[in-house]
C-alpha cells in the first residue's frame, strides 16, 4: 500500500470509528513524504494519543517513500527524543516511540547508528531519572528502539560498543520488581534477547550482570519475561558450533558459555525452575526453557551440576517428541552428557521417566546423531 492509498484508507469513516486520532498519521504521512509539514504539530499529537496510533505510525514507517524524506523525520524526532527536560517528557517519550518503528526499516535503523544516536541514548538510559538520565516515560520506547536496532550481527555489535548491555542491565534494576513498570521490563528482556543471538555480543552480555538477574526474572508469574530469560540464558551458554570452535573467536566463546553454563547450573533453584517452566501448558515457555536445560546438561563443565539439580528428565522427554530436528539434537546431546556423569543423577533413577526418554529416542532410531548409543547408555544407568 502507498503512503497515499493508506492515507485515504485511514479517511474512511470506518476507520476513523476503530483508530480515532487520524490526524496524527495524516500529519506524520506529509513529513514522511517530504512536505512542509509542521513537525511541532507531530510531536504534540502524539504526546497525546491512543496505543491504535502506533500500528499507523508502523505502517507509514514501514512505507516510506525516500531516504530523503526519512532523513527529515530523523533530524525531528531526534532532536526531540534527545529532551530529557520534565517539561518535555511526553515529547521525548513520543519521538522515541517514532524512532522505535523507524528503526525496522533497515536503511534508518543504519542512518541511526551511524549518526552516533545509539550512544547518546544508551548514555541516557544508563543514568537514573533523578541524576539527568532519561525520563521514565521515555525507558519504554528507548528500549523498544534498542531491540527494534538489534536485527543484524552488525547493529547488534554497534549497541554493545555503545554500552547498551551495561544500560540494559541497570534499567532492569531499575525496575525490578515493580508491576507498574512490566511494559519496560518486557521491553529490556526483548532487546537483550535479540542481542544474545549475536555471538560476538554474548562475552560482554555475560559480564554484563544479566545473569544475576534472570532466576528473579524466571519466577515472576508474567510469561513473556518467563520465555526471555529462558532464551536468554539459551543464548548465552550455548557452545559454538564446531567450525567456529577453530577460531580464537569461537574458542574464546566456548571458555565464556562453558562458565555461564556452570554458573547458571549452581545457582541455587535455577535448573528446578526451568525444569517447571518446561511442564506449563505455554508452548514458548515450555520449549525454550527445556532448551535452557539441554543447553547447560549438554555443557561437558555444568553437566554435572545441572544433573543434580535436576528434578526430572520430562523436559527433554518434550523435546525429543516435538517435531523439529534441531530439538531432537539438542535432547540426545543432553541425555548422553547426562548418562555419563558418575553416579547417575538421581533423575535416572524413575523407571518410567528413564523408560519414557528411551522410549522416545527409540523412536528417532537412526534419524537423529547418537540416539541409538544414547538410549543404551541410559538403559545402563538402571
Amino acid at each position: 500500500m502507498s503512503l497515499r492509498a493508506f492515507q485515504s484508507t485511514w479517511f474512511d469513516a470506518t476507520w476513523k470509528t476503530i483508530f480515532g486520532e487520524y490526524h496524527v498519521v495524516d500529519v506524520l504521512c506529509a513529513l514522511l513524504a517530504g512536505s512542509e509539514a509542521d513537525a511541532s504539530l507531530v510531536l504534540e499529537s502524539l504526546a497525546t494519543v491512543t496505543d491504535q496510533a502506533e500500528v499507523a505510525v508502523a505502517v507509514a514507517a514501514a512505507e516510506l517513500p525516500a531516504p530523503r524524506a526519512g532523513e527529515k523525520l530523523l533530524d525531528v524526532v531526534m532532536k526531540a527524543a534527545s529532551c530529557v527536560d520534565e517539561d518535555e517528557e511526553d515529547e521525548a517519550a513520543a519521538a522515541t516511540l517514532i524512532l522505535s518503528h523507524l528503526a525496522l526499516v533497515n536503511e534508518l535503523a543504519n542512518e541511526l547508528v551511524d549518526r552516533g544516536a545509539v550512544a547518546r541514548f544508551c548514555a541516557l538510559a544508563s543514568v537514573a531519572p533523578s541524576a539527568g538520565g532519561a525520563a521514565m516515560a521515555t525507558r519504554k520506547p528507548l528500549m523498544l528502539l534498542m531491540g527494534n536496532l538489534a536485527r543484524s550481527e552488525e547493529q547488534c555489535v554497534a549497541l554493545m560498543k555503545a554500552g547498551f548491555c551495561e544500560a540494559a542491565v541497570f534499567n532492569l534494576r531499575l525496575v525490578a520488581d515493580d508491576d507498574d513498570e512490566l511494559p519496560l521490563q518486557h521491553a529490556i528482556l526483548g532487546s537483550l534477547r535479540n542481542l544474545a543471538i549475536a555471538r560476538p555480543v554474548r562475552a560482554v552480555l555475560r559480564t554484563s550482570g544479566v545473569l544475576d538477574e534472570l532466576l528473579p526474572i524466571l519466577a515472576s508469574p508474567h510469561q513473556p519475561m518467563q520465555f526471555n530469560a529462558a532464551a536468554i540464558a539459551r543464548h548465552l551458554v550455548k557452545r559454538p558450533a564446531a567450525a567456529e570452535l577453530e577460531t580464537p573467536e569461537g574458542a574464546e566463546d566456548a571458555s565464556g558459555a562453558a562458565e555461564a553454563a556452570l554458573y547458571l547450573a549452581t545457582v541455587p533453584g535455577f535448573v528446578a525452575r526451568l525444569a517447571e517452566l518446561a511442564a506449563v501448558e505455554a508452548v514458548n515457555v515450555k520449549m525454550e526453557s527445556a532448551r535452557a536445560l539441554a543447553a547447560l546438561a549438554a555443557t561437558p563443565e555444568s553437566s554435572m551440576a545441572t544433573g543434580a539439580a535436576l528434578p526430572s528428565l520430562a523436559p527433554f522427554t518434550v523435546l525429543l517428541e516435538s517435531e523439529h530436528a534441531v530439538l531432537h539434537t539438542e535432547a540426545v546431546a543432553a541425555l548422553g552428557s547426562l548418562a555419563a556423569v558418575s553416579p547417575p543423577p538421581e533423575a535416572f533413577s524413575s523407571s518410567d521417566a528413564r523408560d519414557g526418554c528411551v522410549a522416545a529416542l527409540d523412536a528417532l532410531g537412526e534419524s537423529a546423531l547418537d540416539a541409538v548409543a544414547v538410549a543404551a547408555s541410559i538403559r545402563g544407568t538402571a
